[in-house]
């Protein structure tokens, strides 16, 4: 285990409660054969402005976080009620009280909708790089003929985002063909989406954000979460999981387990828990 203050949340997975989605997952330490374990997060601490103590917390999963604004977003964009406001709007106001109000409606669909877009495509980003192991090297046949080697760095910094996904991450986690589901055809509309939204060279070419208005914007907002479930269902089959993952679902999940509950109960000390508070 790295030097991390860790702090002791359950004696088993069975009995650990998760508080909030967002979270990093902890970890499960155990020793084989023998009844020593206990499911440990990690502890971080803060100083924020205006307050003398710093502040404790267990630490985010990135991707968790980029994907609750995607899913934020979502929930807002169904409370906007579009079609009803723009009814109203034609029955009751005036032409000018009308166009205002349209487009500030308008303005407020577009800004979720490119937020949800953009910030689901950075979890995907982040989520592949996560997946991909120290050691990891990737081939590739140039025009040339000539045999390229990539490592992990180059990877996250040469290797485009769908051949991650559709290349090296079934590679790395042993899964199917994430080309032959449907759901694959989905996320390349949503990559354009996303490469008009930050490659836009013409300030008046703005006619592409009107697909944003159609009722299956939502198909395409979806995609990050479901490729990520996509790879998790597959690999939890196999009995796999991987703590960086972010959690997937309000139910029961796989808790990341590790060897070394006697080194580190031997060699760490316990600060308290999270029932009980630290010790003074």
């Amino acid at each position: 285990m790295s030097k991390k203050e860790l702090i002791i949340a359950a004696i088993s997975p069975e009995k650990y409660v998760k508080f909030d989605r967002r979270s990093l997952k902890p970890i499960y330490l155990t020793e084989t054969d023998e009844n020593i374990g206990a499911v440990v997060e990690e502890l971080d601490h803060m100083k924020v402005d205006n307050l003398k103590e710093k502040i404790e917390f267990i630490p985010p999963n990135g991707i968790s976080i980029q994907l609750s604004i995607v899913d934020e977003c979502i929930n807002k964009l169904k409370k906007l009620k579009m079609s009803e406001e723009f009814r109203k709007n034609k029955a009751d106001k005036i032409l000018k009280e009308r166009v205002y109000n349209n487009s500030e409606i308008i303005y407020e669909q577009i800004s979720l909708v490119e937020m949800a877009i953009v910030f689901g495509y950075t979890a995907l980003e982040t989520f592949s790089n996560l997946s991909i192991p120290e050691d990891y090297e990737y081939y590739l046949v140039n025009n040339k003929q000539i045999k390229e080697t990539y490592n992990r760095e180059a990877i996250e910094r040469w290797i485009p985002l769908d051949e991650k996904i559709s290349k090296i991450l079934p590679e790395v986690y042993g899964t199917s063909d994430i080309k032959k589901k449907n759901l694959w055809n989905q996320f390349k509309i949503f990559e354009n989406y996303r490469h008009e939204i930050i490659h836009q060279k013409n300030i008046e070419r703005t006619s592409f954000y009107k697909k944003y208005f159609r009722n299956n914007i939502y198909t395409y907002l979806k995609v990050p979460r479901q490729i990520i479930e996509f790879y998790y269902s597959e690999t939890t089959k196999l009995g796999k999981t991987n703590p960086l993952w972010p959690w997937m679902g309000e139910g029961t999940e796989i808790i990341p387990s590790m060897g070394g509950a006697k080194e580190f109960f031997s060699q760490s000390e316990v600060i308290g828990n999270l029932f009980e508070g630290k010790m003074e």
